[in-house]
């Protein structure tokens, strides 16, 4: 009879490219797969009509997108990009947010785009990409800590 060990480490590879939609996925692997698959495991029930891998991995995306939900309320601010540059819009600071744009991912660039310079709600984000309005918010975070990673390369400080 398998473990739960076993049964973690045999589906490891398969858990690590789901949880890493969510983030980083060695990370969440071992703050969430490690400690909850034995319980998840416990709770089987193959007449259920899911396979032993379909239950474990669904639980375990299921507890990992709760766990990437609390670290983001956690550690969330609402510091903007705005808040970096100032109010003012004259040509360099125009300049910065048209390079960091260019600097990010097309998908970063165009949440920031709609979230700051068309205020749009992370409800009406979410509608349009297709999401609900915490994974709105969880985009919107990812692309907000990357203009803040290249902001800080370029020797821009936090407010």
């Amino acid at each position: 009879m398998e473990t739960h060990w076993d049964v973690l480490l045999k589906h490891e590879k398969t858990i690590k490219r789901v949880f890493s939609k969510l983030g980083d996925a060695d990370e969440l692997f071992s703050d969430v797969a490690i400690p909850r698959s034995k319980r998840i495991l416990e709770l089987f029930d193959e007449n259920k009509g899911a396979s032993q891998k379909t239950w474990l991995i669904r639980n375990l995306y299921l507890y990992a997108r709760k766990h990437v939900a609390k670290e983001y309320n956690r550690t969330r601010n609402h510091t903007s990009i705005q808040d970096y540059l100032g109010e003012s819009t004259d040509n360099s600071n125009t300049e910065l947010v048209s390079t960091i744009l260019g600097r990010l991912s097309k998908f970063d660039a165009t949440i920031l785009y709609l979230r700051h310079y068309q205020n749009l709600g992370f409800k009406e984000l979410g509608e349009l990409l297709g999401v609900k309005r915490g994974m709105a918010r969880l985009y919107h975070a990812r692309a907000l800590d990357n203009a803040k990673l290249y902001l800080s390369e370029q020797g821009i400080d936090e407010p």
